[in-house]
């Protein structure tokens, strides 16, 4: 059976081992230069307490006909806490 070169070549670039480089001058990580983590809040800023007022929607109920259907929407409000 006939080999053309670029087969050849390719069955013996899939033997060669794939080896990790060393890793070399990482930096490391001190936690006394951390800076303390906190939400920031004000207008244009997507908060997490927004995140949770979105409405929500439920699963649908079609009418009879299939032409129109029922939605419920739920949401949480921090401000009435339900």
């Amino acid at each position: 059976m006939w080999w053309p070169p670029r087969a050849a070549f390719l069955a013996f670039a899939t033997q060669l081992r794939l080896t990790i480089p060393p890793v070399v001058n990482t930096p490391s990580y001190n936690m006394s230069e951390a800076k303390a983590f906190s939400f920031k809040s004000g207008n244009g800023r997507f908060t997490p307490q927004d995140l949770v007022e979105l409405p929500r929607p439920g699963a649908g109920v079609a009418n009879a006909a299939g032409d129109l259907v029922l939605v419920p929407v739920s949401g949480y409000s921090f401000a009435d806490k339900k």
